[in-house]
């Protein structure tokens, strides 16, 4: 989780230093959001599986971030759909 977690932080970073250039953020853009969409699904999924049965009970606020991470691949689009985006936009 700690590897994912860094490389969407790189990748969010480099996002942001390229926000000025708009042709290069066209293609930046949709790379970033697939990159933490897999990453948020990916960390919450995992951490409900390490904490175990603790996790989906209200005692513990982890449901709470695989809920958010499952309502934000369904209003924001997940992966797919921005590599989608991203291989659109690139001509591929």
């Amino acid at each position: 989780m700690l590897i994912e977690i860094d490389a969407t932080r790189t990748a969010v970073m480099y996002a942001a230093m390229s926000a000025a250039d708009d042709a290069e953020l066209r293609i930046v853009g949709p790379l970033v959001k697939a990159q933490a969409a897999d990453t948020f699904a990916l960390c919450a999924g995992s951490a409900i599986q390490v904490h175990g049965g603790i996790a989906f009970t209200w005692e513990h606020d982890l449901h709470l971030y695989f809920r958010r991470a499952k309502t934000t691949q369904a209003l924001f689009g997940g992966s797919t759909h921005h590599r989608r985006l991203l291989a659109d936009r690139a001509g591929l």
